[in-house]
């Protein structure tokens, strides 16, 4: 039997790893506007190609776990009320801090969308919290996985999404040009339900399906992951390394890479032949957290050092250490005090 996909310890490191790319990334650019010199070579990890992974990833995590629901409307409830569970609370969480400075600035309509993470209409106003524009990637794979689950229709759905999604990006292979059509959606529905950045989800539920169905030898998942690393590593020099986002080819190849990686890894976990550290589980369990929060805490720190008119006398990497460590520490509290205790809640209710 398939190992739950929360208990793939590589998994959880890489989550882990790709969180913090994402927040040393900002927080480096926060030190850097506030500090006294230049931000040293290195402190700043790829974030762009972390953002991918995490796709890829959710693809994979969210097939895994709901695979054999598939056409069973009576999961429904239950899938729906765990993805909410799963997103909504720390978010709004992370969002108490800078509505604190948007609430009498900003429209009812860009305070609903924050606070629901709905298609935004206009992308003339900031998130309040960075990240957010990924959650709203999310929840749009989330309700598109959710029709997975009706009868009959379901095991249809995940294909014409996969087909509208090629032919909506790539219109030369099949010589039809449809984007006329998509742009005639709602505002914002089209770039987040046909964006690029989906066809990332579908290469981490392909990756899971792969490994529920065909299984690859030692020497296959061995080799498979190789290849992908030499061929991740390939695509990510023609992106900055990371820092850029890709063109929609090279974005497809390189979520095909990950795909590989993820199967490889989980593949030689699920056999046996990697046996990953159990602390894994922990660090797993803070990238979420620390993922939304990060923002949050470097600007704490900005502001508390501002407030004491000290913030232009720190040199850059003192100032995102300090960044950093409230970072961490505060992930650690919400993801072992808060988050965790919540998603056992969650499973006893539904």
């Amino acid at each position: 039997m398939q190992r739950a996909a929360n208990r793939f310890l590589t998994l959880e490191i890489a989550r882990f790893i790709a969180a913090f790319c994402v927040a040393t990334d900002h927080l480096a650019g926060l030190a850097t506007r506030n500090g006294t010199s230049a931000m040293p070579f290195g402190f700043s990890l790829p974030p762009i190609a972390a953002v991918l992974f995490f796709f890829v990833l959710s693809g994979f995590v969210i097939q895994s776990a709901h695979a054999r629901d598939l056409g069973q409307i009576d999961a429904l409830p239950r899938y729906l009320w765990r993805r909410i569970w799963r997103i909504y609370p720390l978010y709004w969480l992370s969002l108490i801090m800078p509505l604190w400075f948007l609430w009498h600035s900003s429209s009812l309509a860009y305070l609903a969308q924050t606070i629901s993470l709905a298609p935004i209409s206009s992308f003339s106003m900031p998130e309040a919290n960075p990240p957010a524009w990924t959650l709203r990637f999310e929840l749009a794979f989330y309700i598109i996985f959710a029709l997975t689950l009706l009868p009959r229709l379901g095991r249809w759905v995940l294909g014409i999404w996969l087909a509208l999604l090629l032919l909506y990006w790539f219109p030369h292979l099949f010589h039809v040009v449809v984007r006329p059509y998509f742009q005639a959606l709602p505002a914002g529905f089209a770039w987040y339900f046909f964006g690029i950045h989906d066809l990332l989800f579908l290469c981490g539920v392909e990756a899971a399906t792969l490994l529920a169905r065909r299984p690859l030898p030692g020497w296959g998942l061995w080799a498979l992951l190789g290849a992908s690393a030499i061929a991740v590593l390939v695509l990510l020099s023609r992106q900055h390394w990371g820092f850029d986002y890709p063109d929609r080819t090279l974005e497809l190849f390189t979520g095909i890479g990950f795909a590989g990686l993820i199967l490889a890894l989980t593949g030689l976990e699920q056999s046996h032949r990697l046996t990953p550290p159990r602390w894994g589980a922990g660090l797993g369990t803070m990238s979420y957290p620390l993922y939304l929060i990060h923002a949050d805490c470097g600007a704490l720190v900005i502001k508390t050092l501002q407030a004491a008119g000290l913030a232009h006398l720190l040199p850059v990497p003192e100032l995102f250490l300090l960044e950093m460590a409230l970072s961490l520490t505060a992930a650690a509290l919400l993801a072992f005090l808060i988050d965790k205790p919540l998603q056992r809640l969650a499973r006893r209710v539904v």
